[in-house]
């Protein structure tokens, strides 16, 4: 039997690894300690995605902030 779990995480201190020639990297310790602790419970990380929140600038114009991330996880009860 398997058990499910989804998490949303919006860690909102990033630590830009390079940002240059078109390439941009950074990472999120403290996401990544969560993580590490869900998987070592148990759980696999099946799926994961971007959120991103609309904010309505005036009627018609619309821009998306970064929400965080929506981890879906899995394990075997």
């Amino acid at each position: 039997m398997k058990e499910c779990k989804i998490i949303t995480i919006n860690d909102g201190k990033p630590r830009e690894i390079t940002n240059g020639n078109r390439l941009y990297i950074e990472e999120f310790d403290t996401t990544e300690g969560i993580i590490s602790e869900l998987i070592n419970d148990g759980w696999k990380v099946v799926s994961f995605v971007h959120d991103f929140n609309p904010a309505i600038q005036e009627t018609g114009n619309y821009s998306f902030y970064k929400g965080g991330l929506t981890f879906y996880l899995e394990r075997e009860i």
